[in-house]
C-alpha cells in the first residue's frame, strides 16, 4: 500500500502577509517527504488572486502566479474569485508564466472549448 500526502492552500484572496510562512512550511514538508522517499502533492485550490492587494492589482494577478511559481505548488485551479475578478482576457493571460499545471474541468469558452491554459486532469490509480 502506498501513501500519498496531499497539501493545499486555498482562499488566500491576496492576503499575502502570511505567504512566506506558508511557503516555508510547504518547502519543509516537501523536503521531509522527499528524504523519506514518500510521495507528496502540492495544490492551490483557488481564490489565490484577489484585487484587494496592490501587487495583485498592479500585475493583474501575475504577481500571484510568480509567488506560486516560487513555492512547491505543482497543481492549481481557479476559484470563483479569479473567475469574477478578472476579465476573460485577463484570466487568459493570468497563467501564461505558470510553472505549475492549471487543472480545470468546468470552464469553457463560448465555442465550447476549454481555455488553452487549463487542462482536465483525472487522477487514477
Amino acid at each position: 500500500m502506498e501513501t500519498i500526502y496531499l497539501y493545499h492552500t486555498n482562499d488566500l484572496h491576496s492576503h499575502l502577509s502570511q505567504w512566506p510562512k506558508i511557503v516555508h512550511y510547504l518547502e519543509h514538508q516537501k523536503q521531509y517527504h522527499s528524504s523519506n522517499r514518500e510521495q507528496a502533492l502540492f495544490f492551490d485550490l483557488g481564490d489565490h488572486a484577489d484585487r484587494v492587494h496592490p501587487v495583485t492589482e498592479a500585475t493583474s494577478g501575475r504577481g500571484n502566479v510568480e509567488l506560486l511559481n516560487d513555492s512547491p505548488i505543482q497543481y492549481a485551479t481557479i476559484g470563483n474569485n479569479e473567475g469574477i475578478t478578472f476579465s476573460k482576457e485577463g484570466l487568459d493571460r493570468l497563467y501564461e508564466q505558470a510553472k505549475f499545471r492549471v487543472i480545470l474541468s468546468n470552464l469553457y469558452d463560448q465555442d465550447g472549448k476549454r481555455p488553452s491554459w487549463a487542462e482536465q486532469r483525472k487522477f487514477t490509480r
